[in-house]
């Protein structure tokens, strides 16, 4: 294998993200040096990526494709979808961690669309076949996972998210175009997922219970009922708490392998209802993960940052905060400062930025009405701390993501 060097990234925590992609997707992982050379891969289908270049009759146009993807990624600034011989798509994404490309993550190979499956080669079966709708969540899930391994990149994705909402809504339409006409896809509820992992976030087990099972009403809704889809997107669900509650600070090994063993027990399951309880009875273990042993400091921030969480559409201040945690506001400043490498108050209002996304992208609501939803009481503040974190303001933020 090739070496590789990231600037200014953990492997190691590189490697642990794109092992939770691989494990929640099927979706082999490549890591790619600046010349779009793989230095390793994560998965499960024995190095089938290598594999593949030495099966393909010119592994040179597989490499091509490769670097353009590479190129043409690191140009647009977010994640890319290219196809390459034998309908094998990929997703890849770009580490620019310096002013050159110093490389990227590949994701792939995966087919589209269930007609493949006639293909009789045995090496091309070992291939996963996705839907446009598990492509999409594969995608959010690189998106996030990645946004928070290189750093300062995930500020740029945000401004260029428009880009990704874009090609998912060409790629639904080639969905419907090959099944042969148009069709109303209802929207993944994301909210319900939100506001699940906000419960989550504050540690509550009950609010959690009841926030999973709103959020699974609206996914058997979402998936039509269907059982394999609704076991994909629980899996994929799995992943993104996981990776959620591995973030704030979880034992990354013994959180991987509960939750190893829940992703099997879901896969031989037949059944809704036991699914949704063998999520809703591990519920327990990721709340309680997040209180893992921490330095007093860790401990104290992890409190603002979960009142934060649930109090951010509030009037609360760095004061009203203190008062909640027992401090004095000068000492949480600075100490909030020190961990976090941002002061209170930018921390707090990238929450609210962040929130205010969501309901700029998925709803009609007035941008007055968005802000007051979100914590700002003047529009005007709202407008200018958004541009100085999004470079641009709320409503062109909203026209480029409805194009």
């Amino acid at each position: 294998m090739n070496k590789i060097h990231y600037p200014n990234i953990e492997i190691g925590k590189l490697q642990s993200v794109l092992s939770l992609f691989n494990y929640y997707t099927g979706i082999e992982v490549c890591l790619l040096n600046e010349s779009a050379e793989i230095c390793q891969e994560i998965g499960k289908n024995d190095m089938l990526n290598k594999r593949l270049e030495n099966y393909l009759p010119d592994p040179d146009v597989f490499i091509k494709a490769r670097i353009d993807a590479l190129t043409e990624c690191a140009r647009l600034g977010d994640i890319y979808d290219f196809l390459c011989d034998y309908k094998l798509n990929f997703l890849i994404y770009p580490i620019n961690t310096t002013k050159a490309i110093s490389g990227g993550i590949m994701a792939g190979p995966f087919y589209r669309y269930e007609e493949i499956k006639k293909n009789p080669d045995e090496l091309l079966k070992e291939i996963p076949i996705l839907d446009e709708k598990s492509i999409e969540k594969a995608r959010q899930l690189l998106y996030y996972l990645m946004g928070d391994v290189v750093s300062g990149y995930k500020d740029i994705m945000l401004v260029n998210q428009k880009r990704i909402m874009h090609q998912t809504r060409i790629s639904k339409a080639l969905e419907n175009y090959n099944l042969g006409g148009y069709y109303d896809l209802k929207d993944y509820p994301f909210e319900a997922e939100r506001v699940l992992l906000t419960a989550i976030r504050s540690g509550d087990l009950e609010a959690s219970k009841k926030a999973y099972n709103e959020f699974v009403l609206e996914l058997r809704d979402f998936t039509n009922n269907e059982l394999q889809v609704f076991k994909n997107y629980s899996i994929q669900l799995c992943g993104i708490i996981a990776h959620f509650v591995i973030q704030k600070g979880a034992d990354s090994r013994k959180l991987l392998k509960m939750v190893e063993s829940l992703v099997a027990s879901i896969n031989k399951t037949d059944s809704f209802e036991e699914i949704s309880f063998l999520i809703s009875d591990n519920l327990e273990i990721f709340t309680n993960a997040l209180y893992h042993s921490e330095d007093k400091s860790n401990r104290i921030i992890r409190d603002v940052s979960e009142y934060i969480a649930l109090h951010y559409s509030e009037d609360i201040s760095l004061i009203t905060v203190a008062e909640k945690v027992n401090l004095n506001p000068s000492y949480l400043s600075r100490l909030f400062n020190q961990v976090t490498k941002m002061s209170f108050k930018d921390y707090l209002n990238k929450i609210r930025i962040d929130e205010s996304l969501r309901l700029l992208s998925y709803s009609d609501h007035s941008i007055l009405d968005v802000a007051i939803s979100c914590g700002f009481n003047d529009q005007s503040y709202y407008s200018r701390v958004f541009k100085k974190i999004m470079g641009m303001t709320p409503r062109q933020y909203r026209e480029e993501s409805a194009k």
